[in-house]
């Protein structure tokens, strides 16, 4: 998909969203056209059916987020805690403009729906970038975040997107300074290095046989940091 045909997907399916939640008008393809300003013919050359269009809206959540990203000149420097700020908070901001879309289907077409969107595997695939590529990050720290950390912490967002639409304080700052808390653990955890030198300490005495286990995990991110280290001399 090029990307004049991904900006008229997203005018399309914003579009949609506004139109769904009217009740004096009927949700047709014809009137989601009309609503977009776009022919028939483009949405049907776009999407299958109205549910795919409706869906878009949460899948284009995390392409239209790199774009923004991708004009921030310093981004790269950010913190793997203030990136996840700042893409929560963007979030919420494209969230919030279809709100009462948002309040209606969030959980029929992002948690719980037999035809879901990819909202879940993008932002897992997103964390897992931003921790990747920072090189601030031990080589440790990120063994010890494998798969299930990312599709854990991405599942957990999911539910804060949750707390967030059912917060009814002012401006919703409970969520606000919940993720900020959030993202100020999520630092400490993986620029600390405190498991380096752990590590460091059970892996000189795993390798000079002053005591003997076969704990499989271990050992497993002990081969792994071996292979880099040799990859690297």
């Amino acid at each position: 998909m090029n990307l004049e045909e991904f900006e008229k997907k997203v005018i399309i399916s914003r579009a949609a969203a506004g139109l769904f939640i009217r009740k004096n008008e009927k949700f047709t393809i014809k009137n989601i056209a009309k609503e977009a300003g776009v022919k028939i013919v483009e949405v049907y050359q776009l999407y299958d059916d109205k549910d795919e269009i409706l869906i878009f809206f949460y899948d284009s959540v995390v392409p239209l987020y790199k774009m923004m990203i991708s004009e921030i000149d310093d981004f790269d420097s950010f913190t793997a805690g203030e990136k996840l700020s700042n893409f929560t908070f963007t979030l919420f901001d494209l969230l919030n403009e279809q709100r009462d879309f948002v309040d209606h289907t969030y959980s029929r077409y992002v948690l719980v729906g037999y035809r879901k969107s990819t909202l879940k595997k993008d932002v897992t695939k997103l964390f897992k970038e931003f921790i990747n590529r920072d090189e601030r990050i031990s080589t440790l720290n990120r063994n010890l975040f494998d798969g299930w950390f990312y599709g854990m912490i991405a599942g957990k967002y999911l539910a804060l997107i949750l707390l967030w639409l059912r917060d009814e304080s002012d401006s919703q700052e409970k969520t606000m300074a919940l993720v900020d808390k959030l993202s100020s653990f999520l630092d400490e955890l993986l620029y600390s290095n405190v498991l380096d030198k752990g590590f460091d300490l059970v892996q000189y005495l795993y390798t000079n046989d002053f005591f003997k286990f076969d704990i499989p995990y271990l050992s497993k991110i002990l081969n792994n940091l071996s292979k880099e280290e040799s990859n690297n001399e």
